[in-house]
């Protein structure tokens, strides 16, 4: 098993182990805990157990559940990221001709500064 997999899996069960020992703490012990499922009433252990699987089976919907928003919230920014762009593009698209004449006096600037600089050598 790779390192990795083992620091998981030890990890897992430490938090499986301090499940049960906060529900024990809460409960007082396991005789007095007492767990509904399918209308039965359960004592003991195995409510202790049914107690911490529920506990861990939240935790990891609402993993899964932050990990949709995340990726619907990443989705979202690059659609509006996408979107900026295009606004952006049509704008300069849009000014390019106001630009034309301001780009032809600087180029006709450079143009004579190259020729005088020419001329010197």
């Amino acid at each position: 098993m790779k390192t990795v997999s083992l620091s998981i899996l030890l990890s897992l069960g430490a938090i499986i182990i301090l499940a049960l020992f906060a529900v024990f703490a809460m409960h007082g012990s396991a005789d007095n805990l007492q767990v509904i499922v399918d209308g039965e009433t359960m004592t003991g252990v195995p409510a202790a157990g049914y107690a911490v699987g529920g506990a861990i089976a939240g935790l990891a919907i609402a993993f899964f559940a932050l990990l949709l928003v995340t990726l619907i919230l990443a989705g979202v920014s690059l659609v509006v990221m996408l979107i900026l762009a295009a606004v952006f593009i049509a704008v300069v698209a849009m000014l390019t001709p106001l630009l034309l004449p301001l780009l032809l006096v600087v180029g006709l600037i450079m143009l004579f500064k190259r020729k005088k600089a020419n001329q010197a050598i």
